[in-house]
Protein backbone atom coordinates (compact mmCIF):
# COMPACT_ATOMS: atom_id res chain seq x y z
CA UNK A 1 0.00 0.00 0.00
CA UNK A 2 1.26 3.67 -0.90
CA UNK A 3 2.66 5.67 1.83
CA UNK A 4 0.50 8.98 2.43
CA UNK A 5 3.66 11.37 1.70
CA UNK A 6 4.56 9.32 -1.72
CA UNK A 7 0.37 9.67 -2.14
CA UNK A 8 0.17 13.48 -1.97
CA UNK A 9 3.73 13.76 -4.29
CA UNK A 10 1.86 11.94 -7.42
CA UNK A 11 -1.31 13.83 -6.71
CA UNK A 12 0.94 17.11 -6.58
CA UNK A 13 3.01 16.08 -9.61
CA UNK A 14 -0.50 14.71 -11.71
CA UNK A 15 -1.86 18.33 -11.64
CA UNK A 16 0.94 20.22 -12.40
CA UNK A 17 1.51 17.75 -15.72
CA UNK A 18 -2.51 18.57 -16.61
CA UNK A 19 -2.44 22.31 -15.52
CA UNK A 20 0.70 23.28 -17.78
CA UNK A 21 -0.78 23.67 -20.66
CA UNK A 22 -2.57 26.37 -19.59
CA UNK A 23 0.24 27.78 -17.84
CA UNK A 24 1.89 28.22 -21.64
CA UNK A 25 -0.85 28.55 -23.47
CA UNK A 26 -0.61 32.55 -23.59
CA UNK A 27 2.88 32.54 -24.53
CA UNK A 28 3.27 32.24 -28.44
CA UNK A 29 5.80 30.44 -30.32
CA UNK A 30 8.41 31.55 -32.09
CA UNK A 31 10.55 29.56 -35.01
CA UNK A 32 13.10 30.53 -37.36
CA UNK A 33 13.97 29.21 -40.70
CA UNK A 34 16.74 30.10 -43.10
CA UNK A 35 16.94 29.64 -46.93
CA UNK A 36 20.85 29.35 -47.40
CA UNK A 37 23.57 28.77 -44.66
CA UNK A 38 26.19 29.02 -47.16
CA UNK A 39 26.37 32.08 -49.84
CA UNK A 40 27.89 33.61 -51.85
CA UNK A 41 28.46 37.51 -52.67
CA UNK A 42 25.11 39.22 -53.02
CA UNK A 43 22.68 35.80 -53.41
CA UNK A 44 19.44 36.48 -51.85
CA UNK A 45 18.66 34.68 -48.53
CA UNK A 46 15.79 34.17 -46.86
CA UNK A 47 14.96 34.34 -43.26
CA UNK A 48 11.54 33.38 -42.18
CA UNK A 49 10.25 34.03 -39.08
CA UNK A 50 6.85 32.35 -37.80
CA UNK A 51 4.73 33.51 -34.79
CA UNK A 52 2.23 31.05 -33.29
CA UNK A 53 -0.20 32.10 -30.99
CA UNK A 54 -3.97 31.06 -29.96
CA UNK A 55 -5.61 34.12 -31.72
CA UNK A 56 -5.13 36.24 -28.56
CA UNK A 57 -1.98 38.06 -29.23
CA UNK A 58 -1.37 41.26 -31.58
CA UNK A 59 2.07 42.00 -32.55
CA UNK A 60 4.13 45.24 -33.75
CA UNK A 61 4.85 45.28 -37.32
CA UNK A 62 7.07 47.57 -37.69
CA UNK A 63 9.57 46.36 -40.76
CA UNK A 64 13.32 46.26 -39.56
CA UNK A 65 15.26 49.49 -41.22
CA UNK A 66 17.82 49.12 -44.11
CA UNK A 67 20.20 46.31 -42.62
CA UNK A 68 20.02 43.73 -40.07
CA UNK A 69 23.67 43.42 -38.79
CA UNK A 70 25.78 42.87 -41.39
CA UNK A 71 23.31 41.79 -43.94
CA UNK A 72 21.03 44.55 -46.44
CA UNK A 73 17.69 43.93 -46.21
CA UNK A 74 16.28 43.44 -49.95
CA UNK A 75 12.34 42.87 -49.17
CA UNK A 76 10.49 43.00 -45.88
CA UNK A 77 7.06 41.54 -45.58
CA UNK A 78 4.39 40.50 -42.66
CA UNK A 79 1.72 37.95 -43.34
CA UNK A 80 -1.13 36.52 -41.91
CA UNK A 81 -1.48 32.66 -42.62
CA UNK A 82 -4.94 31.60 -41.61
CA UNK A 83 -4.89 28.58 -39.48
CA UNK A 84 -5.12 25.33 -40.91
CA UNK A 85 -8.06 22.87 -40.14
CA UNK A 86 -6.38 20.62 -38.07
CA UNK A 87 -4.67 22.88 -35.91
CA UNK A 88 -6.83 26.15 -34.27
CA UNK A 89 -3.03 28.06 -33.69
CA UNK A 90 -3.03 31.65 -35.50
CA UNK A 91 0.32 32.05 -37.85
CA UNK A 92 2.04 35.40 -38.14
CA UNK A 93 4.99 35.46 -40.31
CA UNK A 94 8.00 37.99 -41.48
CA UNK A 95 9.62 36.97 -44.50
CA UNK A 96 12.76 38.48 -44.96
CA UNK A 97 14.96 38.65 -48.08
CA UNK A 98 18.54 39.14 -47.02
CA UNK A 99 21.95 39.82 -49.07
CA UNK A 100 25.78 40.37 -47.90
CA UNK A 101 28.49 41.43 -49.81
CA UNK A 102 31.42 40.66 -47.57
CA UNK A 103 32.94 37.35 -47.30
CA UNK A 104 33.21 35.56 -43.86
CA UNK A 105 31.00 34.37 -41.27
CA UNK A 106 28.16 36.82 -40.78
CA UNK A 107 25.39 36.87 -38.14
CA UNK A 108 22.03 37.71 -38.39
CA UNK A 109 21.34 39.18 -35.21
CA UNK A 110 18.18 38.20 -32.74
CA UNK A 111 15.09 40.33 -34.08
CA UNK A 112 13.06 41.37 -31.00
CA UNK A 113 9.09 41.51 -31.82
CA UNK A 114 6.83 43.14 -29.53
CA UNK A 115 3.52 41.43 -28.81
CA UNK A 116 -0.18 42.48 -26.70
CA UNK A 117 -2.34 39.48 -25.40
CA UNK A 118 -5.62 40.78 -24.74
CA UNK A 119 -6.54 42.39 -22.23
CA UNK A 120 -2.85 42.62 -20.78
CA UNK A 121 -1.62 46.10 -19.62
CA UNK A 122 1.99 45.98 -20.82
CA UNK A 123 3.26 44.28 -23.98
CA UNK A 124 5.99 41.39 -24.05
CA UNK A 125 9.11 41.62 -25.91
CA UNK A 126 10.32 37.95 -27.63
CA UNK A 127 13.51 37.55 -29.49
CA UNK A 128 14.55 34.97 -31.88
CA UNK A 129 17.43 33.13 -32.52
CA UNK A 130 21.08 33.95 -34.08
CA UNK A 131 21.55 33.05 -37.15
CA UNK A 132 25.01 32.35 -38.98
CA UNK A 133 25.51 32.54 -42.75
CA UNK A 134 28.95 31.36 -44.34
CA UNK A 135 29.12 33.82 -47.47
CA UNK A 136 31.71 33.34 -50.04
CA UNK A 137 32.90 35.07 -53.23
CA UNK A 138 31.98 33.97 -56.60
CA UNK A 139 34.98 32.25 -58.51
CA UNK A 140 35.51 34.49 -62.06
CA UNK A 141 35.28 31.41 -64.04
CA UNK A 142 34.06 27.49 -63.19
CA UNK A 143 38.09 26.51 -63.85
CA UNK A 144 39.28 29.65 -62.19
CA UNK A 145 40.20 28.75 -57.85
CA UNK A 146 40.67 32.45 -57.71
CA UNK A 147 37.28 34.11 -56.18
CA UNK A 148 36.02 36.88 -57.96
CA UNK A 149 35.92 40.63 -56.38
CA UNK A 150 33.41 41.27 -53.82
CA UNK A 151 30.34 43.81 -54.85
CA UNK A 152 32.30 46.62 -53.35
CA UNK A 153 35.24 46.26 -55.86
CA UNK A 154 33.93 45.03 -58.99
CA UNK A 155 31.96 48.83 -58.49
CA UNK A 156 35.24 50.48 -58.75
CA UNK A 157 36.20 48.69 -61.78
CA UNK A 158 35.22 49.95 -65.51
CA UNK A 159 36.58 48.53 -68.43
CA UNK A 160 38.09 50.91 -70.62
CA UNK A 161 35.12 50.38 -73.68
CA UNK A 162 32.87 51.16 -71.00
CA UNK A 163 34.33 54.53 -70.73
CA UNK A 164 34.98 55.33 -74.45
CA UNK A 165 31.18 54.26 -74.87
CA UNK A 166 30.12 56.85 -71.99
CA UNK A 167 32.27 59.83 -74.05
CA UNK A 168 30.75 59.09 -77.16
CA UNK A 169 27.79 59.29 -75.03
CA UNK A 170 28.10 62.68 -74.27
CA UNK A 171 29.83 64.02 -77.45
CA UNK A 172 26.15 62.95 -79.05
CA UNK A 173 24.41 64.72 -76.37
CA UNK A 174 25.82 67.46 -76.36
CA UNK A 175 25.72 67.42 -80.58
CA UNK A 176 21.81 66.84 -80.13
CA UNK A 177 21.29 69.66 -77.94
CA UNK A 178 23.44 72.26 -80.27
CA UNK A 179 21.40 71.35 -83.14
CA UNK A 180 18.41 71.49 -80.98
CA UNK A 181 19.48 74.73 -79.63
CA UNK A 182 20.54 76.09 -82.99
CA UNK A 183 16.84 75.20 -84.85
CA UNK A 184 14.84 77.12 -81.61
CA UNK A 185 17.02 80.09 -82.55
CA UNK A 186 15.81 79.51 -86.31
CA UNK A 187 12.79 82.21 -87.23
CA UNK A 188 9.73 79.57 -87.30
CA UNK A 189 7.95 80.22 -90.46
CA UNK A 190 4.55 81.00 -90.23
CA UNK A 191 2.27 77.35 -90.60
CA UNK A 192 -1.13 77.35 -92.83
CA UNK A 193 -3.42 74.98 -91.80
CA UNK A 194 -4.97 73.79 -95.65
CA UNK A 195 -7.97 72.27 -96.42
CA UNK A 196 -7.71 68.42 -96.57
CA UNK A 197 -6.48 67.52 -100.03
CA UNK A 198 -8.57 63.82 -100.03
CA UNK A 199 -12.36 63.84 -101.36
CA UNK A 200 -14.71 63.07 -98.52
CA UNK A 201 -14.65 60.02 -98.45
CA UNK A 202 -11.25 58.88 -98.78
CA UNK A 203 -10.62 61.38 -96.00
CA UNK A 204 -13.27 59.51 -93.39
CA UNK A 205 -12.52 55.98 -94.51
CA UNK A 206 -8.89 56.84 -93.80
CA UNK A 207 -9.50 58.52 -90.78
CA UNK A 208 -11.61 55.37 -89.64
CA UNK A 209 -8.94 53.18 -90.36
CA UNK A 210 -6.64 55.36 -88.58
CA UNK A 211 -9.03 55.46 -85.29
CA UNK A 212 -9.86 51.68 -85.17
CA UNK A 213 -6.33 50.25 -85.73
CA UNK A 214 -5.14 52.41 -82.77
CA UNK A 215 -4.74 51.85 -78.88
CA UNK A 216 -7.44 53.80 -77.09
CA UNK A 217 -9.53 51.12 -76.89
CA UNK A 218 -6.69 48.76 -76.07
CA UNK A 219 -5.42 51.81 -73.57
CA UNK A 220 -9.21 52.08 -71.55
CA UNK A 221 -9.92 54.89 -72.99
CA UNK A 222 -13.26 54.45 -74.21
CA UNK A 223 -14.61 58.04 -74.43
CA UNK A 224 -12.05 59.54 -76.31
CA UNK A 225 -12.13 57.04 -78.65
CA UNK A 226 -16.78 57.45 -79.20
CA UNK A 227 -15.73 60.65 -79.22
CA UNK A 228 -13.13 60.64 -82.48
CA UNK A 229 -15.61 58.31 -84.44
CA UNK A 230 -18.40 60.41 -84.01
CA UNK A 231 -16.54 63.47 -84.97
CA UNK A 232 -15.54 61.71 -88.03
CA UNK A 233 -18.93 60.73 -89.03
CA UNK A 234 -19.91 64.56 -88.25
CA UNK A 235 -17.24 65.72 -90.11
CA UNK A 236 -18.03 63.83 -93.06
CA UNK A 237 -21.57 65.23 -92.78
CA UNK A 238 -20.09 68.80 -93.02
CA UNK A 239 -17.65 68.03 -95.79
CA UNK A 240 -20.84 66.75 -97.81
CA UNK A 241 -23.73 69.31 -97.10
CA UNK A 242 -21.98 71.97 -96.15
CA UNK A 243 -23.48 72.17 -92.98
CA UNK A 244 -21.94 72.69 -89.55
CA UNK A 245 -22.70 69.01 -87.86
CA UNK A 246 -19.92 68.90 -85.67
CA UNK A 247 -21.42 71.94 -83.46
CA UNK A 248 -24.87 70.36 -84.17
CA UNK A 249 -26.73 68.28 -81.04
CA UNK A 250 -27.91 65.02 -82.40
CA UNK A 251 -31.52 65.59 -82.38
CA UNK A 252 -30.89 68.72 -84.66
CA UNK A 253 -28.71 66.34 -86.78
CA UNK A 254 -31.55 63.91 -87.16
CA UNK A 255 -34.14 66.93 -87.68
CA UNK A 256 -32.27 67.66 -90.90
CA UNK A 257 -31.74 64.48 -92.47
CA UNK A 258 -35.77 63.93 -91.92
CA UNK A 259 -36.66 67.55 -93.57
CA UNK A 260 -34.40 66.45 -96.85
CA UNK A 261 -36.14 63.86 -98.51
CA UNK A 262 -33.02 62.39 -100.60
CA UNK A 263 -31.39 61.01 -97.94
CA UNK A 264 -33.04 57.39 -97.02
CA UNK A 265 -34.68 56.20 -93.63
CA UNK A 266 -32.42 53.32 -93.43
CA UNK A 267 -29.47 55.87 -93.06
CA UNK A 268 -31.16 58.22 -90.36
CA UNK A 269 -32.12 54.96 -88.55
CA UNK A 270 -28.35 53.88 -88.58
CA UNK A 271 -26.89 57.47 -87.86
CA UNK A 272 -29.63 57.77 -84.74
CA UNK A 273 -28.37 54.36 -82.90
CA UNK A 274 -24.62 55.66 -83.71
CA UNK A 275 -25.30 58.48 -82.19
CA UNK A 276 -27.51 57.24 -79.24
CA UNK A 277 -24.44 55.15 -78.18
CA UNK A 278 -21.65 57.75 -78.41
CA UNK A 279 -24.28 60.31 -76.51
CA UNK A 280 -24.38 57.75 -73.68
CA UNK A 281 -20.64 56.79 -73.80
CA UNK A 282 -19.98 60.93 -74.09
CA UNK A 283 -22.46 61.93 -71.66
CA UNK A 284 -24.07 59.51 -69.50
CA UNK A 285 -20.64 57.63 -68.25
CA UNK A 286 -22.02 54.58 -70.35
CA UNK A 287 -19.40 51.77 -70.51
CA UNK A 288 -20.16 49.82 -73.31
CA UNK A 289 -18.55 46.20 -74.01
CA UNK A 290 -16.71 44.87 -76.80
CA UNK A 291 -19.55 43.67 -79.08
CA UNK A 292 -20.94 47.43 -79.02
CA UNK A 293 -17.84 48.83 -79.83
CA UNK A 294 -17.42 46.43 -82.95
CA UNK A 295 -20.96 47.01 -83.51
CA UNK A 296 -21.06 51.29 -84.31
CA UNK A 297 -17.73 50.78 -85.49
CA UNK A 298 -19.48 48.65 -88.46
CA UNK A 299 -22.36 51.77 -88.18
CA UNK A 300 -19.84 54.16 -88.70
CA UNK A 301 -18.37 52.48 -91.85
CA UNK A 302 -22.05 51.44 -93.30
CA UNK A 303 -22.76 55.55 -92.91
CA UNK A 304 -19.58 56.16 -95.09
CA UNK A 305 -20.55 53.44 -97.69
CA UNK A 306 -23.93 54.93 -97.37
CA UNK A 307 -23.10 58.31 -99.03
CA UNK A 308 -20.39 57.00 -100.75
CA UNK A 309 -20.51 59.30 -104.23
CA UNK A 310 -21.23 57.41 -107.41
CA UNK A 311 -19.95 60.54 -109.27
CA UNK A 312 -18.52 63.49 -107.93
CA UNK A 313 -21.83 65.59 -107.89
CA UNK A 314 -24.20 63.12 -106.32
CA UNK A 315 -24.16 60.95 -103.48
CA UNK A 316 -25.47 57.96 -103.09
CA UNK A 317 -25.98 55.00 -100.28
CA UNK A 318 -24.51 52.14 -100.76
CA UNK A 319 -24.91 48.85 -98.02
CA UNK A 320 -21.30 47.58 -96.88
CA UNK A 321 -21.98 44.46 -94.37
CA UNK A 322 -17.92 44.11 -94.11
CA UNK A 323 -17.04 43.61 -89.91
CA UNK A 324 -14.52 45.86 -89.62
CA UNK A 325 -11.82 44.85 -86.38
CA UNK A 326 -11.31 47.14 -84.03
CA UNK A 327 -8.02 48.12 -82.33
Amino acid sequence: MMQPPTLRRTILAAAFLMLLPFATAADPEITTDISLEKAAIGDAVQLTVRIYHDGDWTFDRTLPEEKLGEAHILSAEWRDIPPAPDNPQHQVQLDLSLAFYDTGEMIIPELALTGSRGGAAEPQTFYTPEQMVVVEGVLADENDQQMADDRENLDKKVSPLLMILAILVVVAVLAVAGYLFHRWRQPKPVVVKAEPALPPFDEAMQSLETVTSGSLLKEGRVKEFYVEINRIIRHYYSRLYGINAEEMTSFELEQWFEDHPEISAELIGLNRVFQELCDSVKFAKYEPVESENQENVNRAYQIVQHLKPRSEETPAPKQEDDHVAVG
